[in-house]
């Protein structure tokens, strides 16, 4: 085993331990009551941001709440959030610690019987030479094997493969963000900056799960851009210059945010790639992803993030790297030239009909329920929104696929301005913000389908291909 990996696995030791132990001692002070109810949860918060495996059920818990996205925050913010949660967590437990009465012993601590977090942390940073916060950051290729993963090997990439979007004929001019380095290049302290890496799977235009040369596998992020989400309710058009900030704008970028995501796909989904850091950047993010450039392989001039700005699939991110100004640069003339995404322009008939019904959009679709669809029922949906200044009487209106099969709304049943309901396929009690189909069987295809909304006067008032 080399020296690397030797300190990269003290490293993720001295993480998990001090995670575990603060974990203990905030679960101690829960125990102990008093002001430890208010230092125990704060610690087990803190414990569960600090381990890489847990990390992600507070920071989507967050943002399902509509709190920050913690994914923007930097190495040096999230390393403080850490400290704070520690210190003021620690700081509230000794208050709690103290005998019920006279003459009786107190019950012992957790974190009595174990060693202090202080002793823990400096432990960390005698083993590791930097602390567990930074550990978790400089982080590289020692991510957990996915049972999962395909042990083959893809054919090697094909960088002059043909595609109907005609940027490719451009790629003669380089970013910079590749370099001459082989894969195993490493930096002075023995940390790898440069990999070949077979891509397993798309998640969208600018993340995908990879196999690394170990075997393990691990998330990479496209430094420097964006690409839009796949899903309206989650699309932001105010980090889109000239995108409305409406229904229409948000289903723009939901359309071009599968269509990134068809692009990465194609030209990477199953094929060995070349990805590397950047020595201005972060190596991991919150979401403990690996920032790098891709390219289709080591000797391409342009980097595969270069040319997502390029076509308009992707903005520039902004955050500090190497080839900000470049990035930059590309993002003003895709959007000066209308390419892709930057190519919006507002409908030339907008609906005109009164109560509301033009604000009525698909929020969000979830077609494929967890295991056997028509085991699961409940498991796939479909969610409306209201957008308008008005609530929408739906009485006598209809929901339908492209099959034919009919949902009708509840009499009397009223979508609120600015209110979402989600009507499930199974059973289940109707609410103002759930409704349920009583189907015996799964309604939309995972392949694909139309939703089609019809109001009480037979008009179609969305007709929606996924």
């Amino acid at each position: 085993m080399s020296g690397s990996s030797k300190t990269t696995q003290i490293k993720q030791i001295c993480i998990y331990g001090f995670g575990l132990l603060m974990l203990l001692v905030g679960l101690g002070g829960m125990f102990e009551g008093g002001l430890g109810l208010l230092g125990g949860p704060i610690l087990l918060v803190t414990s569960l941001l600090l381990i890489p495996k847990t990390r992600p059920f507070i920071t989507n818990a967050v943002d399902s709440a509509g709190g920050p996205d913690l994914s923007t925050l930097g190495r040096g913010a999230f390393i403080g959030l850490i400290l704070i949660g520690f210190v003021v967590g620690a700081a509230l437990i000794p208050a709690a610690d103290s005998p019920s009465s006279e003459g009786v012993d107190a019950p012992t601590s957790p974190s009595d019987s174990t060693t202090s977090p202080d002793s823990a942390s400096e432990s960390s940073q005698d083993d590791s030479g930097s602390s567990p916060d930074d550990s978790t950051s400089d982080s590289s290729d020692d991510s957990t094997s996915d049972p999962s993963s395909d042990d083959s090997t893809s054919d090697p990439p094909d960088d002059s493969t043909s595609d109907s979007t005609p940027d490719d004929s451009t790629s003669d001019s380089s970013d910079g963000s590749t370099s001459n380095s082989s894969p195993d290049d490493a930096t002075d302290s023995g940390q790898k900056t440069s990999w070949a890496v077979t891509v397993l799977s798309v998640t969208d235009g600018d993340t995908m799960d990879v196999r690394m040369p170990d075997g393990s596998t691990d998330t990479i992020r496209l430094l420097g851009v964006d690409t839009p989400e796949t899903t309206a309710s989650r699309t932001d058009p105010t980090e889109w210059e000239d995108i409305p900030d409406n229904a229409d704008g948000r289903e723009w970028l939901e359309q071009w945010g599968a269509e990134a995501s068809n692009y990465a796909e194609e030209r990477l989904g199953g094929q060995e790639i070349y990805i590397e850091v950047d020595s201005e950047s972060d190596r991991r993010g919150t979401y403990d992803r690996l920032l790098v450039y891709a390219s289709q392989s080591e000797s391409s001039s342009k980097s595969f993030n270069l040319r997502l700005i390029e076509n308009g699939y992707a903005r520039m991110y902004d955050t500090q790297f190497t080839q900000r100004s470049t990035y930059q640069s590309a993002e003003s003339e895709a959007r000066n030239n209308d390419i892709g995404v930057w190519n919006y322009s507002e409908p030339s008939n907008p609906p005109s009909d009164g109560g509301g019904d033009s604000d009525l959009i698909v929020s969000n679709i979830h077609a494929e329920a967890a295991g056997n669809d028509h085991e699961n029922l409940n498991g796939e949906y479909i969610e409306l929104t209201n957008e308008g200044s008005s609530s929408i009487d739906m009485t006598g209106w209809t929901l339908a696929d492209d099959a034919d099969h009919t949902f009708y709304f509840p009499s009397g049943f009223s979508l609120e301005s600015g209110e979402s309901v989600t009507i499930y396929s199974g059973s289940g009690s109707n609410s103002e913000t759930e409704l349920y189909w009583g189907s015996g069987r799964a309604i939309w295809n995972n392949s694909g389908d139309t939703i089609i909304v019809t109001n009480a006067d037979g008009k179609t008032v969305i007709n929606r291909e996924y």
